[in-house]
């Protein structure tokens, strides 16, 4: 499926803040999972979800952060992960999930989920509208086959740049993580997820407030108190965000793989965002690079990845790929995540392309590599 990975910046409006003053004041709001419901879905929750579409097995990693549902899921068969966005809640409580796809001009829409949550299972359609198809699906909530189970803490915080002053501008910070419930790895998950998040603590709640607290100590309007009188001298870009978002790309058979959204506005036409993929294998405790998994020349895999490249975004095998890159060529990256059926590789924003590009991904089926697979790994995901 074609995709373009451009919703993040869209996800977070930028009227956030601002902070200039010593004397902060500070507006929080700190929310923290509850337990499950039986017929209306959690504001907090990260599921590991299986089931069929159409009567082919797909996957699904969805994470539900307060207002926003992310996540992404892939069909066994194919492997290519299919980003999810959007969220709205029916008049009958069911959560209404889009797919992210590539657009090519026109006005196609994006197929598109309803699900509504019964204890384990979300059970509801899935609907591609503008092709007439619509199948019922049922994805039940399952960690067996070496998952990680989690729940969601997050935090919203903001400051005043001047306090007590009407027009004053804000500073906004959001975080949230997902924390690993007890289990055999949870410990080990866990000292990880503060790595990457850089927290500090063993309370979570205030470790994710100390992280919003560094966002706003960085933070300065550049403007003086008596600026406020002036209209002129106002303006949006005054109002500063951050938004920091630990998700599950993958989460099977021992190996987990982490997506790290990080977005921040400090003033300017635009916010930037990006988003790092760390990968774990619970069983040996070690973060894996790529060599860990492909062991393959820099220059042959470069070929490998530029072909799936055109494929994946409708370029034909002669097209230049400057079309939608900087450049002509396109080599592998670092930024990898990987599943049942093969590699992804994730470029971000400025990184091979315009800023309106968003991210790219491009996704490599072991099926390209499988003489060039780490041994282990291959025999770890029973790869033939």
């Amino acid at each position: 499926m074609k995709k373009r990975h451009i919703f993040f910046a869209l996800m977070f409006p930028l009227a956030i803040a601002s902070c200039r003053n010593p004397d902060k004041t500070k507006e929080t709001a700190t929310v923290k999972q509850a337990p499950a419901a039986s017929t209306k879905p959690d504001s907090l929750f990260y599921k590991h979800l299986e089931g069929t579409i159409g009567g082919k097995p797909v996957v699904m990693d969805l994470m539900r952060t307060g207002q926003q549902t992310v996540g992404s899921y892939y069909y066994r068969e194919v492997g290519i992960p299919i980003k999810l966005q959007f969220d709205s809640l029916n008049n009958e409580g069911a959560l209404v999930i889009s797919e992210m796809t590539w657009s090519n001009g026109g006005n196609r829409k994006s197929p598109q989920f309803t699900l509504k949550w019964a204890g384990k299972v979300f059970a509801g359609t899935w609907k591609d509208e503008d092709k007439g198809k619509s199948y019922p699906i049922t994805l039940t909530e399952t960690y067996a086959n070496g998952s990680v189970p989690f729940r969601v803490v997050r935090v919203v915080d903001s400051v005043l740049a001047f306090p007590g002053r009407k027009n004053s501008p804000r500073a906004k910070a959001a975080i949230q993580v997902i924390v690993a419930e007890a289990n055999a790895n949870s410990r080990y998950v866990n000292t990880q997820v503060k790595e990457l998040m850089r927290l500090q603590g063993s309370d979570w709640t205030e470790a994710l407030r100390g992280s919003a607290k560094r966002f706003f100590s960085e933070y300065d309007t550049g403007i003086s108190e008596e600026d406020l009188n002036d209209p002129a001298a106002m303006t949006a870009t005054m109002n500063y965000e951050s938004v920091e978002n630990l998700g599950v790309r993958y989460n099977e058979n021992n190996f987990l793989v982490f997506e790290a959204l990080n977005y921040a506005y400090t003033g300017g036409a635009h916010g930037n965002h990006g988003i790092t993929f760390s990968c774990f294998d619970l069983v040996s405790k070690k973060k894996l690079q790529l060599k860990d998994i492909v062991r393959m020349d820099s220059v042959s895999l470069q070929q490998v990845v530029e072909k799936r490249f055109r494929q994946q975004y409708g370029l034909a095998p002669d097209a230049s790929l400057k079309s939608i890159l900087f450049d002509d060529f396109l080599p592998a990256n670092n930024n990898v995540y990987f599943n049942s059926k093969g590699i992804g590789f994730l470029y971000n924003p400025y990184e091979v392309a315009a800023y309106a590009a968003g991210e790219l991904e491009v996704f490599v089926p072991y099926s390209d590599l499988r003489t060039f697979l780490a041994p282990a790994f291959k025999q770890r995901m029973r790869i033939p």
